[in-house]
């Protein structure tokens, strides 16, 4: 399906209804024709605020809107860097779930958004993209930097790991870039420009950023159509992403005019205006800001990514958001602040291979931690928690596996106690594995953390030297019965086709 846009001085060019190809016809049932007429106006109204500072006049009839001639999507998209707003039956679904069933926390989403919103608007422009992708985000995780998806995308533009680390953003241990807004943002911005690029329609572009790349190339290879309204149709795309640009619609529409669908004012409290400026690493938040004379809560807010309030460890320099106005001074002391690099910032040791669950809804660290076996104390040693807070979808480590034949150095300051509790062995194993009679070990002492498999080869190999002298009245059964092995075995090993056997026979067991 098509839809058609018109420069900014035609009028009536801005609201569109689904062509007739499309499942929906348009048409909103239960509505009057004035409450239709009131929502098409609203529509009308916050899209002609869509790349464009200036407000035309709405047009007063909404035939007017369904006469406008329609272009092909392709050619529209191509002219300029506006997305055009549809609406259809499910778009009107999706306003009415955010303004009707759960005004609440789509409101609290918008206020969330406002504080990164100016930024975000200019990182888009610099790479020429539409402002209004802005909402893209918004309801990838309603601008939340610690928003965690039940597989692992992670932050407020909801990248995984692997797809992250392509478009240049750091994922680890102290720095994971992806709850970063503003590098986020700009490598979301890469990210949808070269889907756009791909698939030369914004639609297909979202539907590709939420279902990945290749599920939609497949969907339009099976569907014979590049259109994203057809394949929703047929059902080619996973059902999540059948609602997903229907969803980004009404987000636009309602985020344009907050106080015309009932949500009030939206607060515009944004973040201070910052630039990047690369400091001595690894250092702490907190040294930095007294030794800079900067807040510290404006450095903790700038840079949520920085998980343990502390820049990377492995890396002699790193690129910290500091507030505009304190750039000048911290860039002054930067060969200063050298001598205070922390020191002995390193990863927490594991003991093997990190057991994880997933946090179900209603779920409490006390939960977890009965369901696991385990403390909650140790809950959040593991996964350097401070409160209790925590979220439906997040992956929290509770243990780690032993794994076969794996060894550990020891290291100052390590106990048997600590090490088997990271284990999830006994002390008394750990003791008898490695032969130790007291609970002294030593920095640099190597211990076996799983059960050598020593004992079951040399017993084997004893089996293959035994020897038996068959006595009078014996059976293969019987001997069989009494040594441990099965009758196969021994006809194997003696080359016995059937069960005859004599006495003083020698048979290997």
């Amino acid at each position: 399906m098509g839809c058609a846009t018109t420069s900014t001085d035609d009028e009536s060019g801005y609201a569109h209804l689904i062509e007739e190809d499309s499942e929906f016809d348009g048409e909103f049932k239960g509505l009057s024709e004035e409450s239709a007429r009131a929502l098409a106006q609203k529509i009308l109204l916050a899209e002609s605020q869509i790349g464009d500072e200036s407000e035309p006049e709405i047009s007063e009839s909404i035939k007017e809107v369904e006469k406008e001639k329609r272009e092909p999507e392709k050619k529209e998209l191509v002219q300029g860097p506006k997305i055009p707003i549809e609406i259809n039956r499910r778009v009107y679904q999706w306003i009415r779930y955010f303004t009707q069933k759960d005004p609440a926390r789509f409101k609290r989403f918008l206020v969330r958004g406002e504080k990164y919103r100016p930024q975000i608007e200019a990182i888009l422009k610099k790479h020429g993209l539409p402002k209004e992708l802005y909402y893209l985000g918004l309801i990838e995780s309603g601008y939340q930097t610690k928003a965690i998806s039940r597989v692992g995308a992670t932050g407020p533009w909801q990248f995984m790991r692997l797809t992250a680390r392509d478009f240049g953003l750091r994922v680890g241990y102290f720095a994971d870039e992806r709850r970063d807004p503003l590098r986020a943002t700009e490598a979301a911005a890469k990210y949808l420009k070269y889907l756009y690029q791909t698939f030369q329609s914004w639609h297909l572009a979202m539907a590709a950023y939420n279902a990945g790349q290749g599920r939609i190339a497949r969907a339009i290879k099976r569907g014979r159509t590049k259109s994203y309204w057809r394949l929703a149709r047929r059902r080619k795309i996973p059902k999540e992403t059948i609602h997903y640009v229907p969803k980004f619609f009404a987000a636009v529409i309602i985020g344009k005019n907050p106080k015309e669908f009932g949500l009030g004012e939206i607060e515009r409290n944004p973040i201070p205006q910052a630039e990047l400026v690369s400091l001595p690493s690894p250092l702490r938040l907190r040294d930095l800001a007294r030794q800079t004379s900067t807040s510290l809560e404006d450095l903790k807010e700038l840079n949520p990514h920085l998980t343990h309030a502390v820049t990377p460890p492995q890396l002699r320099n790193y690129s910290v958001w500091i507030p505009k106005e304190r750039v000048a001074v911290v860039s002054q002391k930067v060969s200063h602040l050298k001598k205070y690099r922390a020191r002995g910032v390193r990863k927490p040791r594991t003991y093997g291979r990190a057991r994880r669950v997933i946090v179900r809804r209603g779920d409490t660290l006390g939960r977890i931690a009965r369901r696991n076996r385990t403390s909650v104390r140790r809950l959040k040693k593991l996964n350097s928690l401070r409160g209790s807070h925590i979220q439906a979808g997040q992956r929290l480590i509770v243990g780690y596996r032993s794994q076969r034949g794996i060894f550990y150095r020891v290291r100052r300051g390590d106990t048997l106690s600590e090490i088997s509790k990271k284990m999830g062995v006994s002390v008394s194993s750990l003791k008898r594995w490695n032969r130790i009679r007291g609970s002294s070990i030593y920095p640099g002492q190597k211990i076996r953390l799983t059960q050598a498999k020593t004992r079951r080869v040399a017993s084997t190999s004893k089996r293959k030297k035994r020897v038996y002298r068959v006595r009078k009245g014996d059976s293969l059964y019987a001997i069989a019965k009494r040594f441990g092995v099965t009758v196969a075995q021994i006809k194997k090993r003696n080359q016995i086709r059937k069960s005859d056997i004599y006495a003083g026979q020698l048979l290997r067991l």
